[in-house]
């Protein structure tokens, strides 16, 4: 349950640059995770690890799916075969998918320093935090859709966005890199897919 000054629909949860680069993409159109969020919960608030560190984007999601529930139609994304088959399960890897429905740029991204000073978060999300509400009544109106689907589930005006999308997060991690961070050195112990 949510704590009173948060909302129970929407949680702030870690995932690493080339895992968002994956979904931006819609290479990954899964997050895959050990654990069941709450039924409340249809919105990620996506803080960006290290180097990026940072909310950056924000995804609807599909209620937590089990291995056996994808369905033969939904095998394609990244890692989706093998999790509706049980082998992510099997290995420790994942128990529980959610599907991304939409996905949602912060413009400007809400760097942790902010979100701290803020009082609306601690640090990077080890699990997930619910979000403060007040931390989504701000920032909702910043949201720019990256590839809202239509009843087909094709991507509808938003492919210029997942480019932009995807070369900001790019251009993040190679200036990282030019200044010898290299991501995989900054990992911060958040285990996902």
């Amino acid at each position: 349950m949510a704590p009173h000054d948060a909302l129970d629909t929407d949680v702030v949860l870690s995932i690493h640059p080339p895992h968002v680069a994956n979904i931006i993409s819609r290479t990954k159109n899964h997050e895959f995770r050990r654990y069941l969020l709450p039924s409340t919960v249809r919105r990620l608030w996506i803080y960006v690890t290290r180097p990026i560190s940072a909310i950056r984007y924000v995804a609807i999601i599909s209620a937590g799916k089990s291995p056996g529930q994808l369905g033969r139609d939904n095998l394609s994304g990244l890692r989706n075969a093998e999790f509706e088959s049980g082998e992510l399960t099997k290995a420790g890897l994942a128990t529980f998918a959610y599907e991304i429905l939409e996905l949602h740029q912060l413009m400007p991204s809400l760097r942790l320093e902010e979100a701290k000073s803020m009082q609306w978060l601690k640090g990077p999300p080890q699990k997930y935090n619910f979000a403060k509400r007040q931390m989504v009544e701000d920032l909702e109106d910043k949201l720019v859709k990256v590839f809202p689907l239509d009843d087909d589930g094709d991507i509808v005006n938003g492919g210029a966005l997942m480019v932009q999308a995807s070369l900001q997060l790019d251009g993040d991690m190679a200036r990282c890199a030019s200044a010898a961070i290299h991501p995989a050195s900054q990992m911060d112990g958040v285990k996902h897919s």
